[in-house]
């Protein structure tokens, strides 16, 4: 007597539906992500013992050495560019090692083009 052997059918699985569910994760983080504006140098922030949340001005850097770059316009340019459209509102990303003295000249000329609020982007300081 023959037995007969007949091969089985293996239903495939569709990979759709999980590429659906892929593209909607993917579109729901982009969509809730916060993007973090890169430095254009390294900066060391100061510390401070309170803290506000950011907001979205725009941000005038300021390295140890002096360098100021706004909108990717750095120093003369930099100045130009505020002498032209001069913010309300600005905030100062500040590296720490940057002389007071020198911060507190720099605000003085923004105060003179019309700068309103100058805000200064500082690390919270830890609590014990």
């Amino acid at each position: 007597m023959r037995i007969f052997v007949y091969p089985r059918i293996v239903a495939k699985e569709s990979i759709i539906p999980m590429v659906n569910v892929i593209f909607i994760l993917l579109i729901f983080f982009l969509m809730t992500s916060s993007f973090i504006i890169p430095d254009p140098f390294e900066i060391e922030k100061p510390y401070a013992d309170s803290s506000n949340k950011i907001t979205r001005e725009e941000r005038l850097y300021i390295s140890k050495t002096g360098k100021i770059v706004i909108a990717n316009l750095d120093n003369e340019d930099a100045w130009l560019y505020l002498e032209k459209k001069t913010p309300k509102k600005l905030l100062l990303v500040t590296d720490g090692r940057f002389p007071a003295k020198n911060l507190l000249d720099i605000s003085e000329k923004l105060k003179e083009l019309g700068v309103i609020e100058i805000n200064l982007l500082t690390n919270q300081r830890n609590k014990k």
